[in-house]
């Protein structure tokens, strides 16, 4: 089984380890014999909770993602969208649902952890030239679509499979070559 595929099975069993460790949380801050619970036993279980969800995440991908200095701002400002949406939730529902905020948060604490990873998800994604870049680490020249940066590498034609725009053979060769120039840039950029 390859690295990726691992990482991917990993991924997906955050879902029920989640809610076993949510489970584990509410038994410990909430279900103590009070009910409804406090609103700040409902906090320490969810604070808990996106604890344990942000670090099985970033140990999960630490390791794949480049992290650059734009995608840790970028993943931050991801954490507090997150929350965001959160409170926005919590106030909607105590709002117009006339739930108490403990019951609130309850109901639409979850929503943090989808949040936040569904954007880190998008934030971390490696960009063309990154992909470029790590191909060469391992001495396999890539050939990328000029129009999209989709991987061309091993085709037989000149189409790319992804937006549909055919090239030349000379087109494609002087396209790489700009690409590498510009990632020779970024490169020089960065040091």
């Amino acid at each position: 089984m390859s690295e990726i595929v691992a990482r991917i099975g990993l991924a997906v069993m955050l879902l029920p380890i989640t809610a076993l460790v949510w489970t584990i949380a509410s038994y410990a801050f909430i279900y103590n014999g009070n009910w409804p619970p406090s609103a700040m036993s409902v906090v320490s279980v969810w604070v808990f909770v996106y604890a344990f969800v942000a670090t099985y995440w970033i140990c999960l991908w630490k390791n794949v993602v480049k992290w650059t200095e734009s995608r840790i701002r970028r993943s931050w400002v991801v954490t507090a969208l997150a929350l965001f949406a959160g409170v926005v939730g919590c106030s909607c529902f105590t709002i117009f649902l006339k739930q108490s905020l403990a019951e609130a948060m309850l109901g639409i604490g979850q929503i943090v952890p989808v949040c936040w990873i569904l954007g880190t998800i998008i934030v971390w994604k490696e960009t063309p030239l990154e992909r470029i870049e790590r191909l060469n680490l391992y001495n396999r020249r890539s050939v990328c679509c000029p129009a999209c940066q989709y991987n061309m590498t091993g085709l037989s034609e000149t189409r790319c499979p992804e937006c549909g725009k055919s090239f030349t053979i000379d087109e494609l060769f002087v396209a790489q070559q700009d690409q590498q120039l510009d990632l020779e840039d970024r490169q020089q950029d960065l040091e």
